[in-house]
């Protein structure tokens, strides 16, 4: 990245596009173009706040092109992305990844396999002490 003629990119576009592509194809939708753009920035070392990246990245998850790029331009796509992230901040969600249960218990940044098991089994038997 070092090496590219452009500024270490924000998120905003990024976001935009995979809730664009969430409104045309779904969460399965959402994650491949996630995946696809961190592929196109982290890999390719594309400069992914450029919509010509985005589009291909688009293309490449094999969604509706014109769907997706009605979906991009709706302001109502980033009236969803600004409820997302107050969403994110009433939960107090100041890292990804961060997992969160029953709208009260947060599990920060990457995990291993056991501790997310061990995470769980412990709310589980918490909100079956709570309901006894």
């Amino acid at each position: 990245m070092e090496k590219r003629d452009f500024d270490y990119p924000y998120s905003l576009p990024g976001l935009l596009a995979c809730k664009a592509a969430e409104i045309v194809g779904g969460q399965d939708a959402h994650w491949d173009m996630l995946d696809r753009i961190q592929k196109a920035h982290l890999t390719e070392c594309k400069n992914i706040v450029e919509f010509d990246v985005l589009l291909e990245c688009a293309k490449d998850i094999g969604i509706n092109i014109d769907s997706w790029y009605k979906a991009f331009i709706d302001r109502k796509t980033l009236d969803m992305i600004i409820s997302d992230l107050e969403k994110a901040y009433q939960y107090g969600i100041q890292a990804v990844p961060t997992l969160i249960a029953n709208s009260k218990y947060l599990l920060v940044g990457a995990q291993k396999y056991e501790t997310i098991k061990n995470w769980i089994e412990q709310i589980i038997q918490e909100e079956y002490k709570l309901n006894i």
